[in-house]
């Protein structure tokens, strides 16, 4: 009131933290269960503290993990959540993560029944990619006659039609099938040569 002032200065008295903000990338794009190794590469700002959910009950502390996903072929929710130094302000980012199945076969085009070895039997080869309940392959000699029909990719045909084994020819198959991570369908037709 009699016009005395007085004032003091205090510096770095307030320490304004930001906000942490979470957000990260993977390669490759589109991980399969040939190769399922998946690198996670954190894009965060002011963050200190990272803790990963993987989505398949495996999670990882490091900053950028790598990760395997092992033998499923499905969508994982992927989750990262971040704090600052003093752990008081969260933030998390969420994204979806498809592991595919993809479609690898390979059908051969001789085989010689009967013979005991490794190619006596006509049967196509799923590494993986094959709903197996959405399965169907026909034989078909050169008259378009049906003489071996499966419904199991695991089921070949062993040279025999009416009880007999059929002659040394070339014939016609044909196999239908879902991919299992889809409804895509395929329609794939070829010829196999018999060898007596």
């Amino acid at each position: 009131s009699a016009g005395c002032v007085d004032s003091v200065l205090y510096t770095n008295y307030f320490d304004v933290i930001a906000n942490p903000k979470a957000y990260f990338t993977y390669s490759p794009n589109s991980p399969n269960l040939q190769e399922p190794e998946v690198q996670f590469k954190n894009e965060s700002v002011n963050a200190e503290n990272f803790e990963w959910n993987f989505g398949d009950n495996t999670g990882s502390l490091e900053e950028n993990p790598a990760h395997i996903y092992k033998n499923v072929a499905k969508k994982y929710t992927v989750s990262l959540t971040v704090s600052e130094a003093t752990a008081n302000c969260f933030d998390t980012y969420k994204t979806i993560l498809i592991v595919k199945d993809e479609i690898l076969y390979f059908i051969p085009n001789v085989f010689r029944p009967g013979s005991g070895n490794i190619n006596s039997i006509f049967q196509p080869q799923f590494t993986s990619g094959v709903n197996v309940y959405e399965f169907r392959m026909h034989i078909y000699n050169r008259w378009g006659e049906l003489i071996f029909e499966s419904f199991d990719p695991n089921g070949g045909w062993d040279g025999f039609y009416n009880a007999e084994l059929v002659k040394q020819d070339t014939y016609v198959w044909k196999i239908d099938f879902i991919e299992s991570m889809s409804d895509k369908k395929h329609a794939d037709t070829g010829i196999i040569t018999v060898l007596r």
